[in-house]
């Protein structure tokens, strides 16, 4: 019998991330982040399977919310790219949802948009290289 993840797993699953973001970001340090994270997990884990539609194994949950991330990540990246874009008009994309936004919350926005510094090493190279024509010519 197929697992059939519903409503409720979902709202448990982001407010334990959002009560635990070091979890959801997968950002566990010190010497024993990686067994808080394992504990993190395992509890988690006994909190969704005790919901009922039968029982996954910490991995499968652990994939769930991995992919969960990732199709939300795609879909915020779309958006933010078509805001950017010129050409005028409303995005081609829908908005997220305000199930999705909780959880870019919990992530953060680098998670989408990434730090956005920009890159000035390019152009100084450019000039230097310039420059350093002018003085060999």
């Amino acid at each position: 019998m197929a697992f059939k993840i519903n409503h409720s797993h979902w709202e448990v699953l982001v407010d334990f991330m959002e009560k635990h973001p070091d979890l959801a970001r997968g950002s566990f340090s010190g010497p024993n982040g990686k067994q808080e994270m394992k504990k993190l997990w395992q509890q988690l884990s006994n909190i969704l399977n005790a919901i009922g539609m039968g029982e996954r194994s910490t991995e499968k949950w652990q994939k769930t919310w991995c992919d969960l991330k990732y199709t939300i990540k795609k879909r915020a990246s779309q958006i933010h790219k078509d805001q950017k874009g010129t050409g005028g008009g409303p995005s081609s994309a829908r908005n997220l949802t305000p199930f999705e936004l909780r959880i870019l919350d919990v992530l953060g926005n680098t998670f989408h948009q990434g730090v956005g510094s920009k890159e000035y090493g390019a152009r100084i190279s450019l000039e230097l290289l310039t420059i350093k024509k002018c003085f060999i010519s």
